[in-house]
């Protein structure tokens, strides 16, 4: 059994998409509605999955989902999975 790690944080709205595209590693698990880059939009935030993510973060799976709180600020909430 593989453990987990989680955490969440507040950005500001017009940064994060940019921020969640540039996050490196293999993005062959898409995410349902997912563009060319791997980020699923959708009306309340956006996400994105990434396989075995590079650097010395020691996972299988990264889970990135951004939900929009107000006009200005994005909470960003990420798991981590190892197998």
């Amino acid at each position: 059994m593989g453990s987990t790690e989680s955490g969440t944080f507040r950005m500001p709205r017009a940064d994060a998409r940019p921020w969640l595209a540039s996050l490196s590693g293999d993005r062959s698990r898409p995410v349902g509605g997912a563009g060319p880059d791997g980020v699923a939009e959708r009306e309340e935030g956006l996400a994105l999955g990434i396989d075995k993510p590079p650097g010395s973060l020691h996972a299988d799976v990264v889970n990135v989902d951004i939900r929009w709180e107000g006009q200005d600020t994005a909470v960003v909430t990420f798991k981590t999975l190892d197998f």
